[in-house]
């Protein structure tokens, strides 16, 4: 399908960078009339400015937008250096409290995955806990100096908020901020699973922790977790919770193949495994035939990956209704298995209709034995807040 002139501009800037295609196609796109507003918002969604601005510097191009970036991939850079050790600061604190502690997407990637660190743009630190475990371990950050990132402008003490989010049984993680000695402001998505109930991934979430090779490279701290465990936790996460709707999750699948000792049948069958085999397939597609220019003839995948490329020429997250419902529909055909919107609705009901104190406030909030109008009201907040008060606005 015929794409944008800024989305091709994205597209080739990845294979420049991360797979030294020539840079001959980028330079003649640059010589096009480009919307440079839209190319910072799309570059911006999919999290690929330093890949970008490293294309830009391959090529000498110069503008108002690459100086910006080059600008913002120095502070990426700075960052992520200040991340890092934050990172091994809190493995050790965790470690010897006796909780079992890994890294998680975007600090993971960077340190397993990117010779350049700055090519990986992040925002945040991904910590990963087993759920028995979390509670302890979210009371220790917490005591740390890291503090509860609450949207919700009612106060409570920390133990009340923590007491409800354990209540709530489809809560999986929770935000924490602090600003390092250094001035360095950190953000924590602190988490005790990769997945929500809604998603019938078969994922082994313990052997991330009992995988005999990761234990073995914790011990010798040469890397954080297996390859089987990397690319478990970058296709439930790319493929199955964001449905590879955005550029940054084919750098960081480009980087994984190029590092990696597994072939392609081995990650097909831990795809298998993960009841996830379309997901895989529709990722590896849209690699091969929009990052190395190999055309398949696989027909079944040809409408959710128009689908996908067409939800990256948006450019927005999933936070009006229009743009849920279209990630949606995509995920709808992803399933292996396919799966009726009902039951989808009804893995998604115990969710909604349990209110907690670190979510953003509902209209209206009933006492917890009403748990349908609940639910309701959580939808309808929804619509308001991210559909009918957005137009208004317009």
């Amino acid at each position: 399908m015929k794409k944008s002139i800024e989305l091709d501009l994205l597209i080739e800037s990845v294979k420049v960078s991360l797979l030294g295609h020539p840079t001959n196609t980028i330079e003649a796109l640059l010589k096009k009339e480009i919307d440079w507003h839209r190319l910072e918002k799309l570059a911006i969604f999919h999290a690929i400015r330093p890949v970008l601005s490293d294309t830009f510097q391959r090529i000498g191009f110069e503008n108002s937008l690459s100086k910006e970036l080059k600008t913002r991939t120095l502070t990426q850079s700075i960052f992520n250096l200040a991340t890092n050790q934050e990172l091994e600061r809190l493995l050790d604190l965790l470690r010897k409290q006796g909780i079992d502690v890994l890294p998680y997407k975007g600090v993971l990637f960077i340190s397993e995955l990117y010779k350049n660190q700055q090519l990986r743009e992040t925002h945040d630190l991904d910590l990963l806990v087993q759920p028995e475990n979390a509670k302890k371990a979210l009371e220790i950050l917490l005591e740390d100096g890291y503090t509860l990132d609450i949207k919700n402008p009612e106060k409570h003490d920390n133990e009340k908020i923590i007491n409800s989010i354990f209540e709530n049984p489809g809560f999986m993680e929770v935000g924490l901020d602090k600003k390092t000695k250094l001035g360095v402001d950190i953000h924590i998505d602190f988490h005790w699973h990769i997945k929500e109930e809604a998603h019938d991934f078969k994922v082994n979430f313990n052997e991330f922790f009992s995988d005999e090779e990761t234990a073995i490279n914790k011990a010798h701290k040469k890397t954080f977790v297996s390859p089987k465990t990397l690319f478990t936790m970058l296709l439930i996460h790319h493929g199955g919770r964001e449905c590879w709707t955005r550029l940054k999750h084919f750098c960081d699948l480009i980087e994984f193949l190029k590092t990696t000792n597994l072939n392609k049948h081995e990650l097909n069958q831990i795809a298998i495994e993960l009841g996830m085999k379309r997901f895989f397939e529709t990722g590896m597609e849209l690699y091969e035939n929009e990052f190395r220019n190999i055309q398949t003839l696989n027909t079944e995948l040809s409408t959710v990956k128009q689908d996908i490329i067409k939800y990256w020429e948006i450019g927005k997250l999933w936070l009006r209704l229009d743009h849920r419902v279209r990630f949606t529909s995509i995920y709808f055909k992803l399933l292996d298995e396919k799966k009726s919107f009902r039951n989808f609705l009804a893995s998604n009901y115990r969710y909604f209709s349990n209110p907690n104190l670190i979510e953003n406030p509902r209209l209206i909030t009933f006492p917890n034995n009403y748990p349908f109008l609940n639910f309701i009201s959580k939808i309808i907040t929804f619509i308001w807040k991210k559909t009918i008060k957005n137009i208004l606005k317009v």
